[in-house]
């Protein structure tokens, strides 16, 4: 597996995380279920946790890529700009849960700290896609608008020529 694949898998853990996290938490408001608030929390909390594996094997796989014809050296910048900021934001998201939980462990969870941490988990998980997405955009022409053919050149190594115009040719040849 390499550096970059291993980014790839672990930079989804944190945005599901925090998606469902923020699902258990709208649900609490609406139906006061203290188990779905506790299980919520700890999914931020892990989440906060998972996002520093994920921030700290970025520069690994920025190495890796970096050679391909095809990848886009401003989508890695823009990427790398916004990873920081989203990556502390889910730490602090997931250590405001951690004092929640602990804060509320004898007594009921109040839904003034439950509105808290939804909001906070809701604008960091906004944050954190967005990174996501300006990392799709490294490797994936698709996403910057490029069109199929141009996506498909970007795989060509360099010296290699596009022959399929060529080939059309010979077939009318025949």
């Amino acid at each position: 597996m390499s550096a970059a694949h291993l980014h790839l898998v672990l930079a989804h853990a944190p945005i599901f995380g925090i998606l469902f996290a923020s699902l258990g938490l709208a649900w609490v408001l609406f139906r006061q279920s203290e188990h779905v608030a506790k299980a919520a929390l700890v999914l931020l909390i892990i989440a906060g946790v998972l996002v520093l594996p994920v921030y700290l094997s970025g520069e690994n796989a920025e190495h890796t890529v970096e050679e391909q014809v095809s990848v886009s050296h401003d989508a890695i910048e823009a990427h790398e700009d916004g990873a920081l900021g989203a990556a502390i934001a889910t730490g602090v998201v997931g250590f405001v849960a951690l004092l929640i939980l602990v804060g509320f462990r004898r007594r009921e969870l109040s839904r003034t700290a439950i509105g808290l941490v939804l909001v906070l988990a809701i604008g960091t998980g906004s944050w954190i896609g967005y990174v996501a997405s300006l990392g799709g955009k490294i490797n994936h022409p698709e996403l910057r608008g490029a069109t199929a053919n141009s996506a498909f050149d970007g795989e060509r190594g360099e010296g290699e020529e596009n022959h399929d115009d060529e080939d059309a040719d010979d077939e009318d040849d025949d």
